[in-house]
């Protein structure tokens, strides 16, 4: 009789090679996607101060500070470039067009702050619909810019 030999042993299993692959792949995206999003708060955090974002923010401040005049300024000079570079119904001129309704308001201007909500609120539903919370916002603005109207014509 001969000698039995044994059977080689089985070639490595890919499965762990595979799995390993695969989870180094996975491990490489997350980081990359928290990267991402770093970089993104960055961005935000350093802004630059002469973008259209940043002037509207800080006009928000100075109207939430009750330094009226000033946001309204500022208001203008952003909605008059997002009016020109994005178009009237776009979202974030309509934004700061409500603000400066808001903000004309404020300061008792109610005939001009009416003319900018009317039209505001005439976008915003053409572009948003009736019942989206911007427009719901900007009628209520409305609503009470004309009440504030009927009650300094009738004292």
């Amino acid at each position: 009789m001969s000698p039995v030999t044994p059977d080689p042993p089985p070639p490595p299993s890919t499965d762990s090679s595979n799995r390993n692959t695969t989870f180094f792949a996975l491990i490489f995206t997350a980081i990359v996607i928290v990267a991402c999003f770093v970089l993104y708060q960055l961005s935000l955090y350093f802004e630059d101060a002469s973008s259209p974002t940043f002037r509207h923010n800080r006009a928000v401040e100075l109207c939430e500070q009750g330094k009226y005049a000033q946001a309204e300024a500022k208001f203008r000079e952003v909605w008059q470039w997002r009016n020109d570079a994005l178009g009237a119904k776009h979202a974030d001129t309509l934004n700061t067009r409500d603000w400066l309704a808001y903000t004309l308001h404020k300061q008792g201007k109610n005939t001009e702050a009416g003319v900018e909500c009317r039209q505001t609120l005439k976008f915003r539903e053409d572009v948003l619909g009736e019942d989206h919370p911007d427009t719901l916002n900007t009628r209520e603005l409305l609503r009470v810019i004309i009440e504030e109207k009927k009650s300094e014509a009738n004292p």
